[in-house]
């Protein structure tokens, strides 16, 4: 991520692009550094951020049934009466599910969601041609004996497992200069609070483009 000079504001500035996923792609601008290695030390602390919520993104489960379900709960509740929720259901599973149904909804593309669906073609019976057993030939069959039946063995029962614990997420956090903290250690400070849930440190600067800190958030 290169650092700028702005002549202007006779300040520093980082400026670049970077791939959130395949087809995805964001500019990140921060200004008013007074210092070449402020910027350059920023710039690191948001290059990691950045690596980190990317790796998040590109390794999370969004599967369609899941969100299907989601969405199907959340509808019925709010705007979908009976009837319609079994119709929108009954054409989910109809015209996407086959598809799409199991697929990460950040890993389907548009080109693949306008392709029309070939419909399997029905495979035709053939006809089975039966012998009729000749006059002269009488035909016998001899009953067949029925067999004995077998008593079917007990299943034994097995408990179910109790479902996982979701660690609730903690709030958003400020980390400000005037609390002590400086542009040393405001970063370690700062992604030792969200280590392990989803979220992302973002600087903060007043309307004069002074930076007094960094801020925890959480997705």
């Amino acid at each position: 991520m290169p650092v700028y000079h702005d002549e202007k504001r006779n300040t520093y500035y980082i400026s670049a692009s970077y791939t959130v996923r395949k087809g995805v792609y964001k500019k990140l601008v921060r200004r008013g550094f007074k210092r070449k290695k402020d910027a350059i030390r920023m710039e690191r602390i948001l290059m990691a951020n950045i690596e980190d919520n990317v790796r998040k993104i590109n390794n999370m489960s969004l599967i369609l049934d899941d969100l299907w379900n989601d969405y199907l709960g959340y509808m019925k509740l709010t705007e979908w009466k009976e009837k319609t929720a079994v119709t929108n259901t009954s054409k989910y599973k109809k015209h996407i599910q086959p598809v799409f149904g199991q697929r990460n909804v950040l890993q389907i593309e548009k080109k693949e969601t306008n392709k029309p669906k070939e419909e399997p073609e029905e495979k035709k019976e053939e006809p089975v041609e039966i012998q009729q057993p000749s006059v002269e030939e009488p035909v016998y069959v001899e009953p067949q004996q029925p067999a004995p039946s077998i008593p079917s063995t007990p299943q034994p029962v097995v408990p179910s497992a109790p479902a996982p614990v979701v660690p609730q997420t903690p709030e958003n956090k400020q980390f400000l200069f005037s609390e002590g903290y400086n542009m040393e250690n405001v970063s370690g400070a700062c992604m030792a609070y969200i280590t392990g849930y989803t979220g992302g440190c973002y600087p903060l600067q007043n309307a004069d483009g002074i930076y007094y800190g960094m801020e925890a958030r959480f997705e």
